[in-house]
């Protein structure tokens, strides 16, 4: 349709500000999925990393603070599992020290 422009987003990966690791993958809407529970746990940080300890299973980190190379970091972190299709929390959310490593 003429005047209309197309933005488009990826399906394929999760927003790239988000640093997934570890051997298994996640899509971007599981990335959304996992983000919607954030309300639901408390917890006002936006996420900022997100390690998968299996296919199901995955720790979901939030900075406390922006990240600094001098100061000590701290994390709000829980682990989801995937439970018929869907992500869930497995434990509250805990407050700690995050170390940056290179």
């Amino acid at each position: 349709m003429p005047g209309r422009g197309f933005v488009g987003c990826s399906t394929l990966g999760p927003d790239p500000s988000i640093h997934v690791d570890g051997k298994f993958k996640l899509t971007w809407n599981d990335v959304r999925e996992i983000e919607r529970l954030l309300p639901v746990l408390g917890v006002s940080r936006p996420i900022d990393g997100i390690s998968m300890e299996g296919p199901d299973r995955a720790e979901v980190r939030c900075l406390v603070r922006p990240l600094s190379l001098e100061n000590d970091n701290e994390a709000i972190t829980f682990t989801v599992v995937r439970r018929n299709g869907r992500w869930v929390p497995v434990d509250k959310p805990s407050r700690g020290p995050f170390r940056v490593t290179a």
